[in-house]
């Protein structure tokens, strides 16, 4: 039995992943910008933040973690802004600048390496809160400072035509809304400190279950040799 086995070096495939590895990311962060976040804007659904600013967070913490500069977060955030405005250009200015607030958000936490979880979770959690806090102060300035007493007048007005009590609902309704960003923040800040470890454990038993399967193929039994005719023993 004949065993023949070839792996491909470590140095022969590092080279390219190591320098591939910015611009998968980057690709997956802009796609999700300008797909996702692009068809969230423009259906006008509830919870972009929540998903798209989610996305980000785990795509900046992927490039925190592969890429030896931190600078790379804030050139990734450039090219995303770029293709963003390519590919989905009615999105509003202010995804836009919430992007650059991700990224800038991004360069400065993950200064040291050593931190990487706590880092994923505070940029997680700022994050959201960037989101919520962002579009509350949007709808201040489109609608003005009167928004919240229209609101609180509305809420309490259907209140009392369906026989409940009068209360500040509007302010619990908008406490909630910010709580719910928080727990996604932390949600995600907790996956992002996880993924890296995650991914390489999957990567790994990809690699194991390939390998298995090259050996399994390398494997050569050699066939048994025939009998030649009259080579054998012979009664007379």
């Amino acid at each position: 039995m004949e065993i023949v086995m070839s792996r491909p070096s470590v140095a022969d495939t590092a080279i390219p992943q190591n320098v591939n590895v910015f611009y998968r990311i980057t690709a997956l962060w802009a796609m999700c910008e300008a797909f996702l976040g692009g068809v969230l804007h423009a259906l006008h659904l509830p919870g972009t933040g929540l998903f798209v600013g989610g996305a980000a967070v785990l795509c900046i913490s992927l490039l925190a973690h592969h890429c030896p500069s931190r600078k790379a977060i804030l050139k990734a955030t450039v090219l995303v802004i770029l293709v963003k405005g390519i590919l989905s250009p009615h999105t509003p200015p202010g995804a836009y600048l919430a992007v650059f607030i991700q990224g800038s958000l991004g360069y400065l936490l993950f200064q040291a390496k050593s931190y990487f979880k706590l880092s994923c979770l505070l940029l997680g959690v700022l994050t959201q809160l960037q989101s919520a806090l962002q579009r509350l102060v949007v709808m201040l300035v489109m609608f003005g400072a009167d928004l919240y007493q229209v609101a609180h007048g509305f809420v309490n007005y259907i209140l009392k035509k369906a026989g409940f009590a009068e209360g500040d609902y509007v302010l619990y309704i908008v406490i909630g809304y910010i709580g719910l960003h928080v727990l996604m923040g932390i949600f995600i800040g907790w996956l992002a400190g996880r993924l890296p470890a995650m991914l390489k454990k999957q990567q790994h038993k990809i690699d194991l279950n390939a390998y298995s399967n090259t050996a399994a193929e390398a494997v050569t039994v050699l066939p048994r040799k025939k009998k030649e005719p009259g080579s054998g023993s012979c009664l007379c």
